[in-house]
């Protein structure tokens, strides 16, 4: 899932089509690359939105080669 796409929004229409295909993403890889801090609170909110669904959780798009080690680690 793409990260301007609301992955809470995604999920719900997968369960209201009765739908249990699992979603992968969707982390704004600039928000990563820019600001940890947002980039944290960012994941705590995905992370709650698919709480009750399956979720491969990563970037909604590649790494950026500038976003600082520190960051991903965080």
């Amino acid at each position: 899932v793409d990260y301007t796409a609301d992955m809470g929004q995604v999920v719900g229409t997968l369960k209201a089509a009765g739908l249990s295909t699992a979603v992968q993403g969707n982390l704004d890889p600039f928000l990563l690359a820019s600001n940890k801090t947002g980039a944290l609170e960012a994941a705590r909110m995905i992370l709650a939105s698919v709480r009750d669904h399956r979720c491969i959780f990563n970037l909604g798009h590649g790494m950026l080669p500038f976003t600082p080690v520190e960051h991903v680690d965080a």
